[in-house]
């Protein structure tokens, strides 16, 4: 069980998703209510999310499984 309980802040991976049509500062509010809606407690420690409006792109740090429903999100 010790191998499987690590916090997720320790694993954070950050991606930067360049986005084509859609605002980068209204892609990071969906990420964050997505993520809010699923993890209404404690959604804070496992995703952060910041838009870079100059490149239109979010930047996104969270786990691995969380990147990959992410990237399906934003495709």
């Amino acid at each position: 069980i010790g191998d499987f309980d690590v916090g997720t802040a320790d694993t954070l991976q950050p991606v930067q998703y360049v986005l084509k049509y859609a605002s980068a500062s209204i892609v990071q509010q969906q990420i964050l209510n997505l993520f809010l809606s699923r993890f209404p407690q404690d959604s804070s420690d496992k995703i952060r999310v910041t838009a870079d409006t100059s490149n239109n792109a979010v930047l996104v740090q969270a786990g691995p499984a969380d990147q990959d429903d992410i990237a399906r999100f934003i495709k």
